[in-house]
């Protein structure tokens, strides 16, 4: 359990913008988009959808996250000197001491390694499953702005909201992803 808070706590680090506001998918769509009936609509929607995991998920979190990380490897690779060097300096310690000091550090590492897999694993499980669920939507959209019936209207906008909501939730799993892949970049390079 504690490895697994402290992979949350490294990504909830990991995942914030450059002022410490964390990362959310929130898909504000135009309000002529919204509201389009037409075909031509579906396809400006999973255009917009497309652009967003581009250039939000994709670009700035993910450039973002890539800061993050380079800013966090220092920190803690300044603190792990430190403790090396305050080990090294101690004569009660010894050289023991400090290799039982390297070995604990490694294991913890370990630990934190195996917890990001385990949730990168999940993340793209999950990410596989909402990418075919969010066609499918795609698909049903299609279908309704397409029909003629009495009640095409409210079918089309059941079947926006439905796609809308899969697309976040798609988004929300890409970006879990992307996090438990810096995650695990930043712990690769601190195992150095």
């Amino acid at each position: 359990m504690e490895a697994e808070e402290a992979a949350q706590a490294l990504l909830r680090e990991l995942a914030q913008d450059d002022q410490g506001v964390g990362f959310a998918v929130e898909l504000r769509l135009p309000a002529w988009l919204r509201q389009a009936r037409d075909a031509h609509a579906v396809q400006e929607l999973a255009r917009y959808i497309h652009d967003y995991r581009r250039v939000r998920v994709n670009g700035d979190f993910h450039t973002w996250m890539k800061g993050n990380s380079a800013l966090l490897l220092e920190r803690l690779s300044d603190g792990l000197n430190r403790s090396l060097a305050a080990a090294l300096a101690d004569p009660g310690c010894g050289v023991n001491g400090v290799l039982a000091l390297v070995g604990a550090l490694d294991e913890r590492l370990e630990t934190l390694e195996s917890a990001l897999q385990a949730q990168r694993a999940i993340a793209e499980g999950e990410r596989g499953r909402l990418e075919l669920d969010l066609q499918e939507q795609e698909e049903i959209l299609r279908r309704a702005t397409a029909s003629t019936g009495l009640f095409r209207g409210r079918a089309i906008g059941a079947a926006r909201g439905r796609y809308i909501e899969g697309a976040e939730r798609y988004l929300s799993q890409t970006l879990d992803h992307l996090l438990a892949e810096t995650g695990l970049a930043l712990i690769a390079r601190l195992r150095r």
